[in-house]
């Protein structure tokens, strides 16, 4: 294996976790907003894990 192709591993490695972490991100602030919204509508925190985790979106 040469230096090129080191680099371009390391490059492709690089990208898969920035896009695991902007995924993880993208989760987070999705929970962070149903339970905001729940909490400021004065509803229950359980039902907004609820929807987060529900598979039907309707």
């Amino acid at each position: 294996m040469n230096n090129d192709t080191v680099l371009t591993q390391s490059r492709g490695a690089t990208a898969v976790k920035v896009a695991a972490a902007l995924g993880w991100f993208a989760l987070l602030l999705q929970l962070y907003l149903i339970l905001t919204s729940r909490w400021q509508a004065e509803k229950s925190l359980v039902g907004g894990v609820e929807i987060f985790f529900s598979t039907s979106r309707c």
